[in-house]
């Protein structure tokens, strides 16, 4: 299993969308995912996970919410990442 996330350098504002590829057992997928990050810094989720993942195993949909659960502040998505 392997999580490769992307961010965009337009990323500036309060809605911040983070790419990922991910890779297990020969597929692959590609998911976009919306957070929104107020005035204080602090994020959160801006999708509905359920409807976006559900093309995927629950053993691997547990797996990527744990790797979206890293990001809770702003500084998170601007930093040289390293999963």
């Amino acid at each position: 299993m392997v999580f490769i996330p992307f961010f965009y350098c337009a990323n500036a504002d309060s809605n911040i969308e983070v790419s990922y590829f991910i890779l297990h057992n020969h597929l692959k997928y590609f998911k976009q995912i919306n957070f929104y990050c107020g005035e204080e810094g602090y994020c959160k989720l801006n999708e509905d996970l359920k409807e976006k993942l559900k093309d995927m195993p629950d053993y691997l949909k547990k797996e990527f919410i744990n790797q979206l659960a890293k990001y809770k502040d702003i500084t998170d998505f601007h930093q040289d990442f390293i999963p």
